[in-house]
């Protein structure tokens, strides 16, 4: 998996900046390219277990 965490607003965090999130987009092509998942399969942590986790946090494009 591809780890990008951010605590958002509740701990005073900043959005993603622009040039990581265009290095997640790009990986996340890659990766894709090479697989064969399906976009829909792509998850977060928090979807996982979301007792435990909460990256990637609010402040991720899933838009993107």
């Amino acid at each position: 998996g591809i780890e990008i965490v951010n605590g958002g607003h509740d701990f005073g965090c900043p959005p993603y900046p622009e040039a990581q999130m265009q290095a997640v987009e790009t990986l996340s092509l890659e990766i894709l390219s090479r697989h064969p998942i399906p976009a829909r399969r792509v998850l977060a942590h928090s979807d996982v277990a979301p007792a435990r986790k909460a990256d990637p946090g609010e402040w991720f494009d899933w838009a993107r």
